[in-house]
């Protein structure tokens, strides 16, 4: 497919804890850096945006015009002005100098946090070799991507993120009603949704799996006493024992 882009990853260049952001992960970087590549149809002078939705509300940030440096390397660095505090979704899309806009990309998710790496929080992603992550007594990201892994938090106010549809199911073993938080947003917008109520829209479906068990997107958090869990405004509220899953299915985004 033509004038195709993708982020393949985001830098934070400021405070002690310098680095890639991982996709789901925090930053306490208000001008985080976008490593950008594209596909070798793109020539210079073509132009690259990047659309953002900030707290289930989207913008686009002014584009940035591809240098004849770019294209021999085969990507772009994009610093886009400061950004505020909050829950990031991030996309690119190319625009050639003939008018000619290309697909949107997969989106790039993360937080910016003030002084975020100052909370004793860790990030942890799942990887092929690791499926036990564990968090300490910050407020941690623990993030799944395949499923099928043990989540367990340790205290703080802990973020659950899943970044991708699981092919597993995944287990959270502490949730902490009213701090911790669940994210699916990655997930909504991978279907390019935009509204503020995923389940009255159809995105997300609650369903009983008759084991006093609270699912989502392929997780299980075992909290037969809880009379409710409540996430942040990114992701569903759940009532156990019910079941969040990502519709199998992507609907048409509107």
């Amino acid at each position: 497919m033509p004038l195709t882009s993708t982020i393949e990853t985001v830098f934070d260049d400021f405070g002690p804890n310098q680095g890639e952001i991982p996709n789901g992960g925090t930053t306490d970087d208000d001008t985080p850096t976008f490593k950008i590549s594209f596909s070798s149809d793109v020539q210079a002078g073509d132009r690259i945006t990047l659309e953002e939705i900030v707290n289930n509300r989207g913008r686009f940030i002014p584009s940035q015009v591809v240098t004849s440096e770019d294209v021999a390397r085969g990507y772009m660095l994009f610093t886009p002005p400061t950004e505020g505090n909050g829950h990031y979704s991030v996309d690119s899309i190319v625009n050639n100098s003939t008018g000619v806009m290309g697909p949107m990309s997969a989106a790039y998710v993360f937080d910016i946090q003030p002084d975020s790496n100052s909370s004793g929080g860790q990030q942890i992603t799942e990887t092929d070799s690791n499926h036990t992550l564990a968090g300490g007594a910050g407020a941690d990201t623990l993030t799944a991507i395949h499923g099928g892994d043990t989540m367990t938090g340790n205290g703080g106010a802990d973020h659950f993120v899943f970044s991708q549809l699981p092919w597993n199911p995944s287990e959270i073993t502490d949730f902490a009603v009213g701090s911790d938080k669940l994210d699916v947003s990655a997930l909504l917008a991978a279907v390019h949704y935009t509204g503020s109520d995923p389940v009255a829209d159809g995105y997300v479906k609650f369903v009983d799996d008759g084991h006093s068990d609270t699912r989502s997107p392929g997780t299980r958090r075992r909290s037969p006493t809880s009379p409710m869990a409540s996430t942040s405004s990114t992701s569903p509220t759940c009532s156990p024992p019910r079941t969040t899953r990502a519709p199998t299915r992507s609907p048409t985004a509107t």
